[in-house]
């Protein structure tokens, strides 16, 4: 019985322990790989927007992590976070305008024709019932729907950079739009000092050597 009691204790303690509960620094890297991208349009030195976003980005990786997680590992939620804010980087440049839906011709057909909302240019096929005026007033509801996009494609494509053009194209063929993207999260992964590996169709991130052995 003391024995059943002490396992009970010990993984109340220990085996519940979220991953990045085990990477030292999280807030301070993910705002350092936040503002690696400060020269974002519109976005160039408006640092505690850009520090804001990314904290609703690690917020929603948080909420998904039940649900829809993409990466394994102990720096998961951080690359998660990372992936998000690539995502949102290259949908819209993180301007202020199109977060609010209220965009113009010069942002690509008035955002798509009106299909798509938000930082994440999340199209209405994949508003999962909330309208289009909630998923505009609220940055994280447009986070947590773009990561219920890529959890989708990632089952198609199996690979980031693939995933990432699928986020865009719809399958897996948008080699361009791949590249940019990947080259994008791969900036964001250095400047916070996470390794994203593939393991098989498993998508491993941990914190670089210099990172754990702090």
């Amino acid at each position: 019985m003391k024995y059943a009691l002490f396992l009970f204790v010990a993984f109340f303690l220990f085996g519940a322990s979220k991953p990045e509960d085990d990477v030292p620094g999280t807030k301070d890297r993910l705002e350092e790989a936040a503002l690696s991208l400060s020269y974002a349009k519109s976005a160039k030195g408006d640092t505690d927007r850009l520090k804001a976003i990314m904290a609703d980005a690690y917020a929603a990786a948080v909420d998904l992590a039940d649900e829809k997680p993409l990466f394994e590992g102990p720096a998961a939620r951080e690359a998660e976070a990372l992936l998000f804010y690539a995502i949102l980087y290259n949908e819209s440049g993180m301007r202020p305008h199109i977060e609010r839906c209220d965009c113009t011709q010069s942002d690509g057909l008035d955002c798509d024709q009106g299909k798509a909302a938000g930082l994440s240019q999340v199209h209405i096929e994949h508003f999962q019932g909330h309208t289009k005026e909630e998923i505009c007033a609220d940055r994280k509801l447009q986070i947590l729907l773009a990561g219920g996009v890529l959890a989708r494609k990632k089952a198609m494509c199996g690979s980031v950079k693939l995933t990432i053009g699928a986020y865009n194209a719809g399958d897996c063929s948008n080699t361009d739009y791949a590249k940019r993207g990947e080259r994008v999260f791969q900036i964001l992964t250095r400047a916070a000092k996470v390794d994203v590996r593939l393991q098989g169709r498993q998508w491993v991130a941990t914190p670089h050597e210099e990172v754990a052995m702090r």
